[in-house]
This record gives structure tokens, sequence and C-alpha cells, in this order.
């Protein structure tokens, strides 16, 4: 499992550094105030920062499984699938339920039992892919990103 959270974590990169690096006509200031959500998620950080902020907390966390070499010791599948949710939200990326469950470094059961914990709690949404009627995806709802960016502004 260890490998398949590694080889995500370095396409993330690789997506991030294009993502970041590529042109843009748009100034930062369009590109922020454009992913903002009505609750003002990038009121105190810009969303890069808030972008930058949560890749780094979800990659911290698959180095520390990495370190340690025991990642059940320190499985929190909920909050690894609101970080990669709100990365997703983020990056305009569409989320599979079984990624989902990928990103949450943690069985295929355990993690779709934690999407339904998410689910009853308001956090995240699944909903038919409208291209492929054979998946569902998965996205932080409303209120999931607005807690996200209150927590990630918090700790800057």
């Amino acid at each position: 499992m260890a490998s398949v959270a590694d080889e995500l974590m370095a396409l993330a990169r690789s997506i991030q550094a294009q993502h970041l690096h590529e042109p843009n006509t748009q100034d930062s200031t369009d590109y922020d105030q454009q992913h903002q959500s009505a609750e003002g998620v990038g009121q105190a950080l810009p969303t890069r920062k808030l972008l930058a902020l949560a890749e780094k907390t979800y990659e911290d966390r698959r180095r520390r499984d990495r370190v340690i070499g025991q990642s059940d010791l320190f499985g929190e599948p909920a909050w690894d699938i609101l970080l990669d949710l709100f990365v997703a939200y983020l990056t305009d990326k569409d989320v599979s339920v079984s990624s989902a469950c990928i990103g949450s470094a943690s069985p295929p059961t355990t993690g779709l039992r934690w999407l339904s914990v998410l689910e009853d709690n308001g956090l995240v949404l699944r909903q038919k892919d409208l291209t492929d009627q054979r998946r569902t995806l998965v996205r932080i709802s409303d209120t999931g990103i607005e807690r996200m960016g209150q927590y990630f502004n918090a700790i800057a």
C-alpha cells in the first residue's frame, strides 16, 4: 500500500509543479478569487498557500508512515480523505470513490466506511460521474471546504 501512496504523492507533486509553474494569463489575485468559496476560504490565505499547506500536510503524513514503518499506528482515514478532497477541490480535480479510498491510506473497506461517516456529517458529497455512469465521484462539501479553510488559516 505504501508504494501506491508514494506513487500518488509523486504524481501529485508533478501535477502541482506543472500547475503552479505554467504560464497563466490571469494574475494570482484573479486565480485566488475564482477559487474561493462563498464562505471565504481564501480570505486569510491565498488559495495557492492553502493548497501548499494541505499538500504538505498530506505528504508529511505519508512520510511519517514510511519512516516509522507502521502506518497502522497513525491511522486517520477520515482526515486523509478530507485532505485529499480539499486538495482536489483547490486544483479542480475529480476524485472517484476508489481514489478517495486509496487517498485514505487504509484498506478499501475502511476508506468506504469513513467516506460514509464524512457524508453523514455533511463534509463530503457523492455524485455520479457524468462522463462515466459506472463511476461515482466524491467531493468535499461547502461545509467541508469552509472547515478545512478555517483549519489551515488557523495553523498558518
